[in-house]
């Protein structure tokens, strides 16, 4: 699966039509949110950190409209740990910035924040403004939990909160699991027929915005991720460099966490710093993406872990004792198109022939079959040919019968078909071919949503960096002509990408582990080296075409 089971995830800019309580409020800008912080760092600095509701601390720094009434957060977050968080419910602007940094700061779930660790905290502040109001028993049938909201549940005197920054703490396996966490652990309500009848849900809209590590810049949030706020409108020099350095980035965080024997764990869990050991197909497919970013940037380290991630598979996984038929053959497709990268072509030709012996147990998974057609086109060999058109066959009308039915269509399992496609036509000059690449690459575009990436299903707005990478993988092969596409996805994708500044919920001693990796999405902090993979490999078939033109 793409992702976890959050059936809906709102896209950006969708019109939606809001209740009337809500009243849409100017967004602050840059100053406004300065001087906010200013003015929680010397109220703290001036009080000592002693709450005293006699004696009210206050500064004095102007804030536009600071009696207006406002809901907000205010969240410390130190050493990549967050240290304290308060929500203030509609009180005075003033007058809830100062209360919620002091309850902050001595959040009892927490350790307090002592006066001396207020210059290495980034502390963030959401607004929250009124959206809609329902029942726990309405959003449970929308199944529709926003990364970009927050979420109070009331009842009885009771209250509990959930922000977007909930998601850079804690992984939820479903909606359910979010609401349990929301009732029972925010509020500590329990959960019976009175509560379910009566209780309600109140959901914000959040304006949400952090210091930066130097806390020099604010830096504005899309739920729990840092936005970038970059746009391109063409490959230009600027998006040129840019897009070469997020590319080193990712292949330097691969390097890094390479272990001496050339293995490079597969998944990496930012809060915990745990890494799961191996997997053989996404290694080699890591292999291959090495190699392609090694020749168009000639660097030569990048061969070199490529290289010993060859040495590793064929020494270990090529005949692992224990790896089911399966598992083994899609090793040898993603090992063989690694050899043929390498410039290693009988090799690669030889376990061509290897694969195409135990074809029969790579079961029905379009997106793995469609990777053994594109292998075997590599070659010029006639039972290569007819096997690669009956896979694409075969495929070609699975999607349609999917299309038709108007069932869910996992997106990724189908780009492949624009690469196999674009292979035969190549050598059969037959027309079809071409169409259905152009009408493949049609669908895909129609599928992309406002921020640039692409749902893990038709039934779903949830967007996962190993889906949109594969997607930007291929479309790769035409940057001229999927520009527009492209360039929407490279966006999103800056975004994803690990930094110095997006890692504050990230422990200094796993950090270094992910820095230049892909966040799996919204709802999951996790690096998958396949992600990594698909923009490599992208990224290097972007940056060829473009000196191929010149």
């Amino acid at each position: 699966m793409w992702g976890i089971d959050f059936t809906q995830w709102r896209k950006k800019h969708t019109r939606i039509e809001k209740p009337s309580v809500f009243v849409e409020q100017q967004r602050l800008n840059s100053r406004d949110q300065q001087r906010m912080f200013a003015f929680v760092r010397t109220i703290l600095k001036s009080s000592n950190q002693c709450l005293n509701e006699r004696e009210k601390t206050t500064a004095d720094i102007a804030l536009s409209d600071d009696n207006r009434l406002v809901t907000l957060s205010v969240a410390f977050w130190i050493g990549g740990i967050l240290r304290g968080c308060s929500v203030l419910y509609q009180e005075p602007l003033k007058e809830a910035l100062r209360q919620a940094a002091f309850q902050a700061t001595h959040d009892s779930r927490f350790k307090p924040v002592r006066e001396e660790e207020l210059a290495d905290a980034r502390i963030e502040i959401t607004l929250l403004t009124p959206w809609k109001t329902m029942s726990v028993h309405q959003l449970r049938r929308q199944k529709d939990i926003d990364a970009e909201k927050c979420y109070r549940i009331f009842f009885q005197n009771q209250q509990g909160w959930l922000l977007p920054g909930v998601f850079n703490c804690l992984r939820f396996q479903n909606t359910d699991d979010f609401l349990r966490t929301l009732i029972t652990e925010k509020a500590g309500l329990r959960i019976d027929r009175q509560f379910l009848k009566e209780a309600k849900i109140e959901i914000f809209q959040g304006e949400d915005f952090i210091e930066s590590e130097a806390g020099r810049r604010i830096l504005s949030l899309s739920g729990p991720i840092v936005r970038q706020n970059q746009q391109y409108t063409s490959f230009d020099k600027q998006c040129i460099g840019d897009l070469t350095t997020l590319l080193h980035r990712s292949a330097a965080q691969l390097l890094r966490i390479q272990e001496g024997d050339g293995n490079i764990p597969s998944i990496i869990d930012p809060l915990s710093g745990k890494m799961r050991q191996i997997d053989w197909v996404r290694l080699a497919f890591s292999a291959t993406a090495l190699v392609a970013f090694g020749k168009v940037s000639k660097t030569e380290e990048y061969f070199v872990a490529a290289e010993k991630i060859g040495r590793y598979i064929w020494k270990y996984g090529y005949n692992h004792p224990s790896l089911d038929i399966y598992t083994k053959t899609l090793c040898r497709v993603y090992y063989g198109e690694y050899l043929w990268f390498a410039g290693r072509m009988d090799e690669a030709k030889s376990t061509a022939w290897e694969v195409l012996r135990h074809e029969e147990s790579i079961r029905f998974e379009p997106i793995f079959l469609l990777k053994l057609a594109s292998f075997l086109l590599l070659f010029r060999e006639n039972d290569f040919l007819k096997r690669s058109e009956a896979i694409f066959e075969l495929v070609w009308s699975n999607f349609l019968e999917k299309r038709k039915s108007g069932e869910s269509i996992e997106l990724a399992q189908f780009p492949e078909l624009i690469v196999v496609a674009e292979k035969l036509f190549t050598i059969t000059r037959e027309p079809q071919y071409q169409e259905k690449g152009v009408e493949i690459t049609s669908w895909l575009i129609k599928q992309q949503q406002a921020d640039g990436s692409f749902p893990s299903t038709t039934a779903r707005i949830l967007s996962c960096t190993r889906g949109t990478g594969k997607i930007f993988e291929v479309f790769a092969l035409h940057p001229r002509e999927n520009c527009a596409s492209i360039l929407r996805t490279f966006e999103w994708l800056q975004n994803m990408q690990y930094n110095e500044e997006n890692t504050f919920f990230v422990k200094p001693e796993h950090r270094e582990k992910i820095l230049g990796g892909f966040r799996h999405d919204v709802f999951n902090q996790e690096v998958w080296i396949d992600s990594s993979a698909h923009v490599l490999l992208g990224g290097a078939r972007i940056l060829e075409g473009l000196k191929q033109e010149r």
